[in-house]
């Protein structure tokens, strides 16, 4: 996640009406985030530096869905799960060991 600040200068107004805007846009570093609730501070300042003012904001990051088909790429895929996963995260699979495409040996249950 990052935080994006978006700064509105205007350079013309007529009655309250901006006739012509610069508008500059920052990108904070990467935010990583852990599943569940994430607390972010962001600082506002204003245009001349000051006033400012510090908001709050939670994210929730779901957990990663389980890898549940053998598709190559899509909702459901490994690919998918790798591309969406961050450092320290879990991937489960939900994927049957008689599902079209799965491959591994049945346990059998008495063997020892």
């Amino acid at each position: 996640m990052f935080v994006v600040a978006a700064v509105l200068f205007a350079l013309a107004a007529l009655g309250g009406i901006i006739l012509a805007a610069l508008h500059l846009t920052t990108k904070s570093a990467p935010i990583p985030l852990a599943v569940g609730d994430n607390t972010v501070m962001v600082l506002v300042t204003a245009e001349f530096g000051s006033p400012t003012k510090l908001y709050t904001v939670t994210v929730n990051r779901a957990p990663l869905a389980p890898v549940s088909n053998t598709n190559d790429s899509g909702p459901g895929s490994l690919r998918d799960a790798l591309a969406m996963a961050q450092d320290g995260d879990t991937i489960n699979f939900t994927i049957s060991v008689g599902a079209p495409g799965a491959s591994g040996a049945a346990q059998d249950p008495k063997a020892r």
